[in-house]
């Protein structure tokens, strides 16, 4: 039966992995590549659903909680950059080369990041508590709308959306730097999408220290504490998966005449790309 390799994370090429650990489908073992190694297990294609040019176990929630754990495990021995759910290539010459390809900047995330976490922060409106209300001009536009022309009208409503939406991104910016000033000084490095609407005003990730999660924590309680107009979430501590290079900055550092035709940068790069990794 024809098999596929799938990549967990990747690690320094030393790296000892945790015994009776196993992936999907059998064993774990490693790929060296100069200084790097990719941890990976092989799967065979019967299990897995084709996607681009390798093959992926099933995304169910059983499957991504099992990569997770696998994951957690082997950065629990040492440090690893992790690989996103789905990260499978066709064989372990095709995992070499695109070790290979991004080893420069793998080997230094993986020296800047590889024992460090991530936490996610969410900001989330009350329902029952829309940033963006209607004004006293909102309102008599709805007493003059049936003498309005259509594109009156329509202009109008336009102009109604855009102060709310302004108002609503206002508030929005507002919260984030308070979060800013308690959360920022505890993290390494941090992300941040500001999206904000009727529900969502702001969604963060921030990279620690591992020493610094209880700290961050408490100061998460405290601000959750502070704003009742908002409900804050928290998750992790998770493996860095938002730090990690991306993709179209290592091809634009790595890139050279003569590397890889697009077809095998593709797969590769999707492969150890699109993992995160």
């Amino acid at each position: 039966m024809a098999e596929r390799v799938y990549v967990y994370a990747v690690a320094a090429a030393d790296i000892r992995l945790p015994e009776n650990l196993s992936g999907f489908s059998g064993p774990l073992y490693t790929i060296p590549c100069g200084e790097l190694a990719a941890v990976v297990s092989q799967i065979p294609v019967a299990d897995a659903t084709e996607r681009g040019g390798g093959s992926i176990p099933a995304a169910s929630s059983e499957n991504l909680l099992r990569h997770e754990e696998i994951v957690e495990a082997v950065r629990a021995g040492a440090p690893a950059l992790p690989a996103r759910f789905g990260t499978a290539l066709a064989d372990s010459d095709e995992v070499t080369r695109a070790l290979a390809r991004h080893h420069g900047a793998l080997r230094d995330d993986l020296l800047r990041i590889g024992d460090k976490v991530e936490m996610g922060v969410s900001v989330l409106w009350h329902s029952a508590d829309a940033p963006a209300e209607a004004t006293a001009d909102d309102a008599d536009s709805g007493e003059r709308r049936g003498a309005d022309s259509p594109g009156a009208a329509y202009l109008r409503a336009r102009q109604v959306e855009y102060w709310k939406a302004e108002a609503t991104r206002e508030r929005a910016q507002a919260l984030a730097r308070e979060v800013d000033i308690a959360l920022r000084p505890l993290a390494i490095e941090a992300r941040r999408l500001l999206s904000p609407s009727n529900r969502l005003a702001l969604r963060d990730q921030y990279l620690l220290e591992r020493e610094r999660i209880e700290a961050f924590e408490r100061a998460f309680d405290e601000l959750r504490r502070l704003h009742h107009e908002a409900r804050f979430l928290l998750s992790g501590p998770w493996p860095p998966y938002s730090f990690v290079t991306p993709l179209a900055r290592r091809e634009h550092e790595t890139r050279s005449p003569g590397q890889m035709g697009a077809s095998e940068s593709g797969r590769a790069s999707g492969a150890l790309g699109a993992s995160g990794v």
